[in-house]
C-alpha cells in the first residue's frame, strides 16, 4: 500500500514523503498535521496520492510514520485525528464529503464499546421494567419490520434476560470484537454486527413466530463465524486473534441448542452463516 517513489517535480511544491491510495491520503495527512508535521497531499495517478511535507527536516520522520500507517491503517488514532482536525479530509483544507465525514465520525468511535453501552442499559430498563424493555424492543409477528417497527430489527439484539444471559454475550464481544476492532476498525465491525443482527432476527422470527427472543449471541456467532473462516484460510488480520477449536465447539453448542427449548436457535445459525460468507466474500476479494 505504502510507496517512496516521486516525481522530482514534486520538489517544487514540498518535500517528498511517499504514495498513497487517494483514500487513505487524507487520514494519514489528518494524523501527521496532528503530530505537528506541515503536510499535505497532491492527487497522482491510478488512484493514488502523493504525501509531501513542507519542511525537508520533517521527512525522516514522516517517513517512519509512513510505514507505521501502512501495517496498520485503520488504528484509531488515524480516525481520530481526522476527526479533531474536523473531518478535512483532502489534505489541503477542502471540505470533505457527508459521508466521508459519517465513515470518519463512526470509526473515530469503539463499535464495541457502544454496545457494550447500549446492552447494559437495555438490560437495566428490562431490571425495573420488564414488561415495557419487552414491548419496546423485541421483534414479533405482530410488528411490521419493513415499516415503523423498522428499529426491531436491531434492538432484540441488546435485550437480555437475567444476569448470566448479559455477562456472557458481552464477555464473548468483548473479547472477540475488541481485537477485530483495532485490527479492521470499528466501522467494519460495526457494518458486520448490524448485518448479523438483522439477517439472524429475521430467521428466527421467520422460522419461529411465536415467542420472545433477544440477545447479542446471534452477532457473537457471526464475529466466531468470519475470524474462524479467516483462520482457517490464513487470512486473519494482524492484530486479531481466534482461539484453536473455538469455532468446532461452537458448531457444537449450536447443534445441541436444538435440542433444548427456549434458545433462538435460528439466530446463533444465521449468525454464524452469514459471519463466515462475510469471510469467504472477503477471502475472494
Amino acid at each position: 500500500m505504502v510507496e517512496f517513489s516521486l516525481d522530482e517535480d514534486d520538489e517544487r511544491t514540498g518535500y517528498p514523503v511517499g504514495i498513497l491510495p487517494a483514500e487513505m491520503a487524507p487520514r494519514f495527512v489528518d494524523y501527521l498535521n496532528s503530530r505537528g508535521f506541515n503536510a499535505f497531499s497532491r492527487p497522482g495517478f491510478n488512484g493514488k496520492a502523493k504525501v509531501l511535507v513542507h519542511e525537508e527536516s520533517q521527512v525522516p520522520r514522516a517517513k517512519i510514520e509512513l510505514l507505521r500507517f501502512g501495517s496498520n491503517p485503520y488504528s484509531r488514532a488515524y480516525s481520530e485525528a481526522a476527526w479533531e482536525r474536523g473531518a478535512k479530509v483532502d489534505g489541503q483544507g477542502g471540505p470533505s464529503s457527508w459521508a466521508t465525514g459519517l465513515m470518519l465520525r463512526l470509526s473515530a468511535r469503539s463499535t464495541v464499546t457502544w454496545v457494550e453501552i447500549l446492552c447494559v442499559l437495555c438490560y437495566l430498563w428490562w431490571v425495573v421494567d420488564p414488561g415495557g424493555a419487552v414491548g419496546a424492543l423485541s421483534l414479533g409477528a405482530a410488528h411490521d419490520p419493513l415499516g415503523a417497527d423498522a428499529y426491531r430489527l436491531v434492538t432484540p439484539c441488546l435485550l437480555h434476560f437475567g444476569l448470566l444471559h448479559i455477562a456472557f454475550n458481552l464477555v464473548m464481544w468483548e473479547a472477540l470484537g475488541r481485537p477485530l476492532e483495532r485490527a479492521v476498525g470499528a466501522l467494519r465491525v460495526l457494518l458486520l454486527a448490524l448485518c448479523v443482527g438483522i439477517a439472524s432476527n429475521l430467521l428466527q422470527i421467520h422460522f419461529v413466530p411465536a415467542g420472545t427472543f433477544g440477545g447479542l449471541s446471534g452477532v457473537v456467532y457471526g464475529v466466531i463465524g468470519y475470524l474462524g473462516v479467516l483462520s482457517l484460510r490464513g487470512q486473519l488480520p494482524g492484530g486479531a486473534n481466534f482461539p484453536r477449536g473455538l469455532l468446532l465447539v461452537s458448531v457444537i453448542f449450536l447443534a445441541l441448542g436444538f435440542l433444548i427449548d427456549g434458545i433462538a436457535n435460528f439466530c446463533h445459525l444465521g449468525g454464524l452463516l452469514l459471519g463466515a460468507l462475510a469471510a469467504l466474500t472477503q477471502g475472494r476479494r
